[in-house]
């Protein structure tokens, strides 16, 4: 069965039709996300403590201004930790509870929002995009599936056309300075590829392998005939990543490999399903009612709203943020932005930092805890805000950043100047590029 196959009849009826499965192995995943659950929850809850500290990045801003999520007190949060691990155990016993399945997204979102680097992770992203889903699940035909193939399309694609247009990956540039600075590889892969140094047309050459491999799976596991050698070539890339890439991406691997099987029906309810869908088609043709959109209803409009988050959030980075894609560092292009590996961070490092007093004198930043790699437009507006809070008497404040990317051939300054904060002013950050 081709899960992309159109509808014969274009109605509002047969378009929301097509969201709707049978449960196939939905248990398996809501198992699987129990304990992926497990270390992203980890992940999020430190950063939510601000991490390496001394102060949070929010995760979400518009222009210069964060939605600022606070923290409970920490009685309250010991309380959420403790259900958010009973909430994981429910889902590893394989139970269908939106209960347990909403707590945990909530936790994830909520959580995550009080810091960039706790939603940057995009399997991070990818469980709240499966969690949402299966909080449609009703042991019966329903949109969860179809929403979680419609995630793992996103991820593919989006990160496909991402590489695509920018040139420091088609080039081959960002694959090398990965792996010949070894800045994205596990201890296994230092040690394996650490002296690897084939040349730039071989970085070229799988940069673009990388893409149409991208493109491919993004397409091939909606047809039956190409899922299993889609599934072939995914194990192929993601066992890689597994092994030569930082550990954590191990998470990656799994949420991706897990989200694969909403696309593999099971053949005994796909059969039922479609004698049901034929029952339907008599009965509405009785009555005249081929155009009644019977799917119309509270679940079929939730689940085009998360769809519609699924694809829109991410390309906010083409349309929200004000700055080119090419001129962008990594983490400006967080949070949820699939731009997996498009270039390399290689050092940041600040050519001046210092706020002034209301007597005009300068006072040197002490660089210190996350100071040392901030990168991004949010990071440097997080720490002008940090100084001001910090230093009453501060009255501007004027950084200086030097990001070296893809081994040095693309040097970029970020200078940002902010004046204490009012209602009528906001930081101003200019950026200047250098390539090599």
């Amino acid at each position: 069965m081709d899960l992309i196959k159109a509808p014969r009849r274009l109605t509002l009826n047969s378009v929301l039709a097509w969201l709707y499965l049978p449960p196939g192995y939905l248990t398996f995943i809501r198992i699987i996300l129990g304990i992926i659950s497990i270390p992203d929850g980890m992940i999020v809850f430190n950063w939510a403590h601000g991490g390496p500290g001394p102060y949070n990045v929010y995760a979400w801003r518009i222009g210069t201004r964060f939605f600022e999520f606070p923290l409970p007190p920490e009685w309250f949060n010991i309380v959420v930790y403790v259900a958010y691990g009973l909430s994981c155990l429910v889902l590893i016993a394989g139970r269908k509870s939106r209960i347990a399945t909403g707590f945990l997204l909530a936790c994830l979102f909520l959580y995550g929002s009080r810091d960039l680097m706790a939603h940057s992770p995009h399997y991070i992203m990818l469980n709240m995009c499966f969690l949402a889903a299966l909080l449609f699940d009703n042991g019966k035909i329903s949109c969860s599936r179809r929403i979680i193939q419609l995630a793992i399309f996103g991820c593919y694609f989006l990160s496909a056309i991402n590489k695509l247009v920018y040139p420091g990956w088609m080039e081959g540039f960002s694959l090398q300075s990965m792996f010949e600075d070894a800045s994205a590889l596990s201890p296994m892969g230092k040690i394996l590829l650490g002296n690897f140094r084939p040349g730039i047309l071989f970085y070229e050459v799988n940069s673009w392998i990388i893409v149409l491999g991208e493109f491919f799976l993004a397409f091939a596991f909606f047809f039956s005939k190409l899922r299993k050698p889609a599934a072939i070539i995914g194990v192929l890339l993601h066992g890689f990543i597994t092994v030569f890439m930082e550990p954590m991406l191990i998470i990656f691997s799994a949420i991706m490999m897990t989200g694969w099987l909403a696309f593999f029906p099971k053949p005994a309810e796909e059969k039922e399903a479609k004698e049901e869908a034929k029952e339907e088609v008599k009965e509405e043709a009785k009555e005249g009612q081929q155009d009644k959109p019977s799917f119309v209803r509270t679940q079929s409009f939730l689940a085009l709203i998360v769809i519609l988050v699924i694809f829109v959030v991410p390309l906010r980075t083409w349309l929200f943020m004000g700055t080119h894609p090419n001129a962008m560092t990594p983490f400006d292009r967080m949070p949820w932005s699939y731009h997996m590996f498009v270039i390399g961070h290689y050092t940041s490092k600040f050519k001046d930092a210092y706020w002034t007093d209301d007597k005009g004198e300068k006072h040197a930043v002490n660089i210190e805890g996350r100071m040392a790699r901030a990168s991004s437009d949010s990071e440097l507006i997080a720490l002008s805000d940090y100084l001001f809070r910090k230093y009453d008497s501060a009255r501007t404040v004027h950084l200086a950043l030097i990001d070296s990317l893809n081994s040095g051939r693309w040097l970029q300054t970020k200078i940002l100047d902010a004046t204490a904060p009012s209602n009528t002013s906001a930081p101003h950050i200019e950026t200047s590029n250098q390539y090599r």
